[in-house]
């Protein structure tokens, strides 16, 4: 009965397997053919679940990544660069509204500016830097 039971299990485990699998598709390339958009999917059965995105810049360098909830909303951090490769800016994302740190670079990498956003809209201090890295401003939303 045991060894049934777990028989049973198993092909369970497996069915479920088969049907539900992870997927990258490159939907958009640049002239020379290399990876523009990428995105990876979920797919259960015939459906297939937006989970993230990546995008690059001409020069191979990865542009902007992030994450999506189950309907297709922001959701997590999302990341974007500079040509470079130098961090632009980063933000926390809440089913679609900007929620949490957000912080904006300077291509020299210094912080430009940062703050905190709840269900989309500035909140609490925020700071200023110019680009040598010091403290320029304070603003309270």
């Amino acid at each position: 009965m045991k060894k049934l039971s777990f028989l049973i299990i198993a092909v369970i485990v497996l069915v479920f397997h088969a049907c539900t699998e992870k997927q990258e598709v490159v939907e958009q390339t640049h002239e020379d053919g290399t990876p523009k958009t990428v995105v990876t999917y979920l797919v259960e059965n015939d459906q297939k679940i937006k989970l993230s995105t990546k995008q690059f810049y001409k020069n191979g360098q990865l542009e902007l990544q992030g994450d999506f909830d189950k309907d297709g909303k922001r959701h997590g951090a999302w990341i974007y660069n500079y040509k470079t490769g130098t961090r632009w800016s980063e933000a926390e994302y809440e089913h679609g509204l900007r929620q949490g740190e957000s912080a904006v670079y300077y291509e020299n990498g210094k912080l430009r500016y940062k703050g905190k956003y709840k269900e989309d809209k500035t909140v609490g201090k925020w700071f200023f830097y110019d680009e040598k890295g010091n403290l320029v401003k304070e603003l309270m939303y």
